[in-house]
């Protein structure tokens, strides 16, 4: 339910314009995805690219942790009227 909720609200503000795997790390129970993506926003029209690494964690192969790690400056530039 979280995770459905959390796309969901990041879709009613933004637009996906590039996601791009750029590589994966996995070790056991862990793995780091290494993103390029770029979203606009629906208030502005702007667009922000970033890098972006997500550090997920898995137990009996089902996802139980992400953490998310992004240069957020672009994403409130493009929010500014």
């Amino acid at each position: 339910a979280g995770v459905q909720a959390y796309f969901e609200a990041l879709t009613d503000h933004w637009i996906m314009e590039r996601f791009s795997v750029e590589q994966i790390i996995a070790d056991g129970e862990r793995a780091a995805v290494v993103l390029d993506m770029a979203w606009r926003s629906k208030a502005t029209g702007k667009l922000a690219a970033s890098k972006k690494v997500d550090l997920w964690t898995f137990r009996e192969g089902l996802a139980v942790r992400l953490e998310q790690v992004f240069d957020s400056r672009p994403l409130l530039e493009a929010i500014q009227p």
